[in-house]
């Protein structure tokens, strides 16, 4: 008898616990879905921008794209885990205003201060916006929109080394037509680590003049990161503009393995997106525990009910 009412108490836990993993399961998956709603009818609201501008920073260029590096940093102090990736860079450039060979590449470390400078002097219009942002890495994924049209070229974050010249093969497989080059990612999307464009792009206006719509601060942080101005919110962007044929894009095969090494990073990822990355990378395996927890719990309830019941006849009966 004791027994079984230790059993009885073992399967009681086990439902409430089931239950408890099928309700967050539900509302994690609730608060994805009503984030990506909310974000796709925000995202065709673009305004047009009320200044914009282009700067010669570099007058040299290979089929449209000036020859010019941008990377971002909190201040001129680069980690000594990114040095190497930074050197893969800079072995090709010169650091801006130094003279150079007319091949050369001509190198911006933004600093977050210089960032800021930038936007406040080139485009008041967006400074406030610029501060609205939940997150730092917001600022620098908007920074790096306003960078490309404005001045052009290449960016790319600190994190990614560049493997055997690769950019120049990058910008001489871009067309005449085109002017805009970006890196496919699996499973879906393209990355904002490696952009390409030439100064004042249509499609770069485009992308900018749906930063402040875009705004919002989602349930969940690695969303609100990811839609507000990161790569969803580019792919989004990419989705809705017309003219792809402007657009060249390398291969996930090129981008990922070939062209670029990519460094320890991520230092903006917190808990909810190693969660949401935890959930991709064993999606299966978590349905089908999902779906296990949900047949137990069916079948844990049953047999509660028809023990109630029985207890209920036999108590009539007698």
């Amino acid at each position: 008898m004791m027994r079984k009412a230790a059993v009885t108490r073992i399967l009681k836990r086990l439902k409430i616990f089931i239950g408890i993993l099928i309700c967050i399961a539900i509302t994690l998956l609730m608060l994805i879905i009503s984030s990506i709603l909310r974000f796709n009818w925000k995202v065709k609201m673009s305004e047009a921008p009320k200044q914009l501008s282009v700067h010669p920073l570099s007058e040299t260029t290979v089929n449209g794209i000036p020859l010019i590096i941008h990377q971002t940093w909190k201040s001129k102090n680069v980690p000594d885990k990114w040095k190497d990736a930074q050197a893969s860079w800079t072995n090709q450039s010169v650091i801006y205003p130094l003279k150079r060979k007319y091949n050369d590449f001509v190198y911006m470390l933004w600093t977050d201060k210089m960032l800021d400078t930038f936007i406040k002097e080139k485009y008041p219009w967006f400074y406030n916006a610029f501060h609205s942002y939940h997150f730092p890495i917001s600022r620098t994924d908007a920074g790096r929109y306003f960078l490309l049209y404005h001045y052009g070229g290449v960016y790319s974050d600190l994190d990614i080394g560049c493997n055997n010249q690769s950019i120049r093969k990058i910008l001489s497989s871009i067309e005449g037509h085109q002017g805009v080059g970006v890196m496919e990612v699996r499973p879906y999307g393209f990355s904002l680590e490696v952009l390409i464009s030439a100064k004042g792009h249509p499609f770069m206006k485009s992308v900018i003049s749906g930063l402040i719509p875009a705004q919002a601060r989602h349930p969940i942080p690695y969303l609100t990161v990811l839609l507000s101005a990161g790569p969803l919110y580019f792919t989004a962007k990419y989705g809705l503009y017309k003219n792809k044929h402007e657009i060249h894009i390398v291969s996930p095969a090129l981008y990922e393995g070939k062209y670029f090494k990519h460094y320890h990073g991520g230092s903006w990822h917190s808990w909810d997106g190693e969660l949401i990355w935890w959930f991709y990378n064993h999606g299966p395996l978590f349905l089908k525990l999902i779906i296990l927890a949900a047949i137990i719990f069916v079948l844990v309830t049953l047999k509660n009910n028809n023990t109630f019941v029985g207890k209920r006849r036999n108590s009539h009966i007698s």
